[in-house]
């Protein structure tokens, strides 16, 4: 698929005031060639972080916490070498900031594949339909709510453990880079 025919990646802007905000909305849709959009943070599929905003630290623990998923950009005037984040470097480039949205499109993909989600890109997603057949007695009706709450059960379990792991290993190098 070319660039000009790829939906837009939705990001959250993080971390930066009204003008600079704007700034960045504008530079989405101007040079970026409207390769991402601003949406609001439920929606986002990627985060972007100014880390040299003075609350940069406690923005960036609220948002991997919140949402160890999803990949995060971080934009700073020095070079960080930050385990799971995306650098860019201040001043922001066309060719920079291109990268690194297209390296979060393929993260977000890569995600999606290890963890066997069928839907990969909220921008780039079709409602699959479910086939539902009725159960024909009770039995069979308690039976399949009774596998169904265990498979539910044992999917969450792994999927809260990934987080988990996620979660220590984003904390750890923030502890180490942030010197807590």
């Amino acid at each position: 698929m070319k660039d000009n025919q790829k939906k837009p990646l939705q990001v959250a802007i993080s971390g930066m005031d009204g003008r600079a905000f704007k700034m960045m909305v504008m530079f989405f849709q101007g040079p970026c060639k409207g390769s991402a959009i601003v949406v609001k943070d439920d929606e986002a599929e990627v985060e972007i972080l100014d880390a040299d905003s003075i609350n940069a630290k406690s923005v960036l623990a609220e948002k991997l916490s919140a949402h160890p998923e999803r990949p995060v950009i971080v934009l700073s005037l020095q070079e960080l070498a930050l385990e799971n984040i995306i650098f860019v470097k201040k001043p922001v480039q066309t060719a920079n900031m291109l990268s690194a949205l297209e390296q979060a499109r393929k993260e977000i993909k890569q995600r999606a594949k290890k963890t066997g989600y069928t839907q990969t890109l909220a921008s780039e997603t079709k409602p699959k339909q479910e086939q539902f057949q009725e159960p024909k007695s009770e039995l069979d009706i308690l039976q399949t709510k009774a596998s169904a709450t265990g498979q539910k059960q044992k999917v969450l379990d792994e999927e809260e453990q990934k987080k988990r792991a996620s979660i220590e290993r984003q904390c750890s190098w923030m502890k180490r880079f942030f010197h807590l």
